[in-house]
């Protein structure tokens, strides 16, 4: 595990923690380790324990928390110092608790021996090995990455990276596919075993070190392979390194909660494009393969928030050669002709120029003046119907930045969600 920089505070300064996501150790009056937890929210997060405590003595006994008892207020009265480092984004934050837990094994983190609270990636040692979860650590032959406090979240995780760096969940008799390999999750089918191993590798190295210091080795590895002119493999590792920062920056992104945070994302949002900040943002995305049943999905953020009962999902109808610009824009027309549904004040669309102008087309024949952004993964670049000029994703603000990738990322899960199920009732009939 690399040296980490921590910060140290006594803990009657909880307060001045930062907002920023990260790790939080709690040490006693000896510097004793007592306990390591992660947080979207370090601030919030610690004062949740400490709120109470500034009287003398404090004004407990009572629970700390709903489902938190004696157990976790005994701890809190011995810490003495907080230790800190903040991270890039949650999914960094979890993967450096897991370490430190692993490390250390302080003594308030739940046992790893008697209870079940904690999770476990396991990876099989099979000719095709399979991933999957667990609480138990106990098989032969397979390797266990762990431990993880937050189940929600490694889940998110593992299908982020199973996006880009595809694996078997189930074992495969006879070679056989699965409904997995017929939407391009599961790679056992196309029979490449080396390129199998090579993605289980990487998400080894990405759930088992520092993410960020992982990305920079890739760098590196990509700089020598151009260097020895070896251009097809320095792309391929370009993409997959563009890949595993487009899942380090998932995180949650506006807590509503937080007025002056939500105004300053507003002031950048509109210095940024040119037009206001949202309260409805509609996002949209066409899954298919060859053009067979193709699937078209639209999320909606309310204030930079999901809000899923706002969702639609479309079977395109489109039904010539594959032409995903063809598919939104009947996907948009078939939007747009329900009045009773309430407009988007922005609409982002999975997609370069081409569906940024398919989208421009349809709001201009049904005489609507709504912006419209489109977020091409390949370049990393967003293009905005308001000028002409793209804008590279990295240099928007870490807050802008995350609302795109939310927004894309959720359209493309829901259609793809959609695309599984017509698939599955295709593959039983």
């Amino acid at each position: 595990m690399a040296t980490l920089k921590y910060k140290k505070i006594d803990s009657k300064d909880y307060k001045k923690l930062p907002t920023e996501s990260g790790v939080y150790l709690f040490f006693n009056k000896n510097y004793k380790l007592l306990y390591v937890g992660k947080a979207i929210n370090l601030k919030k997060r610690v004062a949740s324990y400490f709120l109470g405590r500034e009287q003398d003595p404090p004004a407990w006994p009572k629970p700390l928390r709903r489902g938190e008892g004696p157990r976790k207020q005994k701890m809190v009265l011995e810490v003495k110092y907080i230790k800190f480092i903040t991270t890039q984004s949650e999914i960094e934050a979890l993967i450096l608790e897991s370490q430190l837990i692993k490390k250390f094994i302080p003594p308030y983190n739940i046992s790893l021996r008697d209870d079940k609270q904690y999770f476990f990636v396991a990876i099989t040692k099979d000719v095709w090995p399979i991933v999957y979860l667990t609480h138990q650590i106990q098989k032969p032959r397979t390797e266990y990455i762990g431990p993880f406090t937050d189940g929600a979240s490694i889940k998110t995780t593992l299908k982020l990276l199973r996006k880009s760096f595809p694996y078997s969940t189930i074992k495969h008799k006879n070679n056989r596919p699965c409904s997995w390999c017929h939407i391009g999750l599961c790679p056992v089918s196309e029979g490449n075993q080396k390129l199998y191993l090579k993605n289980l590798s990487v998400i080894k190295r990405f759930l088992s070190g520092n993410p960020s210091q992982i990305i920079k080795k890739l760098q590196k590895e990509m700089v020598i392979l151009s260097k020895k002119e070896e251009f097809e493999e320095a792309a391929k590792l370009r993409n997959q390194i563009q890949k595993l920062q487009n899942i380090i920056s998932h995180r949650s992104v506006v807590d509503t909660r937080n007025k002056p945070r939500v105004e300053i994302i507003k002031k950048i949002w509109k210095q940024t494009f040119g037009f206001k900040f949202p309260q409805r943002l509609e996002a949209y995305d066409i899954s298919n393969i060859s053009g067979l049943l193709s699937t078209g999905s639209m999320v909606v953020l309310e204030n930079g928030k999901l809000n899923k009962k706002e969702y639609r999902k479309f079977h395109v109808h489109y039904d010539k050669k594959p032409n995903d610009v063809a598919m939104l824009k009947e996907v948009l027309a078939r939007r747009l002709r329900h009045k009773e549904w309430p407009l988007p004040q922005v609409i982002l669309v999975d997609g370069g120029k081409g569906q940024l102008g398919a989208a421009k087309r349809i709001l201009a024949y049904y005489k609507l003046k709504i912006p419209v952004l489109a977020f091409a993964k390949g370049e990393r670049v967003v293009f905005n119907s308001s000028f002409l000029r793209k804008i590279n994703l990295e240099k928007l603000s870490e807050q802008i930045k995350n609302i795109i990738l939310l927004a894309d990322d959720e359209a493309h899960r829901f259609a793809i969600s959609y695309h599984k199920k017509l698939r599955r009732k295709e593959f039983l009939k």
